[in-house]
């Protein structure tokens, strides 16, 4: 049976405007290191599952980026028309990966995560891959929390298959601090990390059971051999919603796995204070920066210089045309800002 990874590459990211735009979203963006994250994903899978067994779902808008960040061919491109959320993205990769291979084992990830133990990786998807071949389990992969975090989704377990897995009992949405700390305490959550290892064909059925819209579009279109006009237009029959709401919590079949590696999913500019060293005055900085009684702030620059008196616990991101200054408790909100700036004529541009 074949093992293959497909790595999802369509999300914008927009929480790291005024970097992150619509034509260069985060993963392809080298603002974390020297190689942009969809480089870094597409070698540690490479690693686990062999070059020519990686596929990349994206959308047209971003199939340059792909190109331009990876040595992928032609043949394992996975193209949306238009962006849709993960459950239609999952289903598409999946359906052209039985249409070309039959039943196969995926690994469905994400291309916007930092993890820096490839070894570790490769172990621990490896484990999940060997799960879902030998069962009807879709298998998902846990980070064991480091604090009670806010903005991620956390997964209960249930019973042990074998060492560091277990079966799921619950996915629980992004909760507030109080209930973070409980799942912190009951040693029983791990973070979601979005990642999902299962058959092709038990995913499908489960789409069949809880998306049956979604299951009659990727029908028509696999018969249909993915053709244009077909595509297009059953896929813009799905409903727009994650493989999270729409199958991994209705299903009772998911199984996780414990991630061996490191791990962060950056999904913020406050991903830079757990990722790059601070100065002196706990400011984290990339670019050039000069201040006068400034401490706890976030500071990027690509070009030209940032520099402060009396600023404190800011995020300060400049650009060459556009600045984003706020507080480092609202970085979040930035996703906001986005869909503000887009409905003006002389903001979208920015976008």
């Amino acid at each position: 049976m074949k093992e293959c990874a497909v790595i999802m590459a369509g999300g914008p990211g927009t929480r790291f405007w005024p970097v992150a735009r619509n034509s260069l979203a985060k993963q392809y963006l080298k603002i974390f290191g020297e190689k942009s994250l969809i480089q870094t994903a597409f070698e540690r899978n490479s690693l686990a599952f062999g070059k020519e067994n990686v596929f990349v779902c994206t959308n047209t808008e971003q199939t340059n980026s792909v190109i331009n960040s990876i040595p992928i061919k032609k043949e394992n491109f996975v193209i949306e028309p238009f962006r849709m959320d993960t459950a239609a993205a999952i289903g598409l990769s999946t359906e052209k990966i039985v249409q070309e291979f039959g039943d196969a084992v995926i690994a469905a990830v994400p291309s916007d995560h930092l993890i820096k133990d490839t070894e570790a990786y490769v172990r621990t998807i490896k484990k999940a891959v060997e799960i879902a071949k030998n069962s009807q389990d879709i298998v998902t992969i846990g980070i064991a929390p480091s604090y009670a975090a806010t903005a991620l989704g956390y997964i209960e377990i249930d019973n042990i298959i074998s060492e560091n897995a277990w079966r799921v009992k619950m996915f629980r949405e992004k909760p507030n601090r109080e209930t973070a700390e409980e799942y912190i305490t009951s040693g029983k959550f791990f973070w979601n990390a979005g990642m999902f290892i299962y058959r092709a064909e038990v995913l499908l059925e489960a789409i069949k059971k809880f998306l049956p819209s979604h299951f009659e579009a990727l029908e028509k279109i696999g018969k249909a051999n993915f053709e244009k006009n077909v595509l297009e237009k059953e896929f813009a029959k799905m409903e727009k919603i994650s493989i999270d709401y729409g199958v991994m919590e209705k299903a009772s079949n998911v199984s996780i796995v414990k991630a061996e590696f490191d791990w962060d999913d950056v999904g913020s500019w406050n991903a830079f204070e757990r990722v790059i060293e601070t100065d002196e005055e706990k400011n984290t900085v990339k670019g050039i920066f000069s201040a006068i009684e400034s401490s706890g702030n976030i500071v990027y620059a690509d070009s030209g210089i940032v520099s402060c008196i009396g600023v404190k616990d800011m995020a300060i991101i400049k650009t060459s045309d556009a600045v984003l200054v706020c507080k480092k408790n609202d970085v979040e909100k930035v996703k906001e800002l986005v869909k503000e700036l887009e409905k003006k004529e002389e903001t979208k541009k920015f976008v």
